[in-house]
């Protein structure tokens, strides 16, 4: 998935779940995290950035220690969410996700980045979120 598709995704999300503008934030701010991870670590070499890329910083498990960690500590888990939802995305790409070490990827599905599948499961969240918006509060889009 491309970081436009992560961000859109969690926004859908985010509106589905009826948060308010800065959790919202927080999750989309959270699902750039694996992605800008690897980019920082590469720098300007991409062959660097593709040797490094969904391996560490795609691990969901430290995710979800820090997620269950700020118990107490709601920004913590609105930007671990974020990630998590980041990194069950690209669980769904052949590239995968490391699941069981942080150096051997799996994968659950076979969507292809940049695919039409890719886009229509990005954008379901936020087709979801208006749908309902629309037939329950009277078409408020189209008075």
């Amino acid at each position: 998935m491309k970081l436009y598709n992560h961000a859109v995704f969690n926004l859908g999300v985010s509106l589905v779940a009826g948060l308010q503008v800065p959790e919202i934030v927080l999750i989309i701010f959270g699902g750039m995290i694996p992605d800008v991870v690897d980019s920082i670590l590469a720098g300007r070499d991409q062959r660097l950035f593709y040797a490094i890329h969904r391996t560490f910083s795609h691990y969901p498990w430290p995710y979800l220690v820090f997620y269950f960690a700020s118990y107490n500590f709601e920004v913590g888990q609105l930007v671990a969410f974020g990630a998590l939802l980041h990194v069950l995305m690209d669980f769904l790409t052949p590239m995968g996700i490391p699941l069981v070490s942080p150096t051997k990827r799996v994968s659950l599905a076979k969507i292809k980045t940049g695919s039409m599948f890719d886009y229509i499961l990005t954008y379901c969240p936020l087709l979801g979120f208006l749908c309902n918006l629309y037939f329950t509060s009277g078409n408020p889009l189209f008075p």
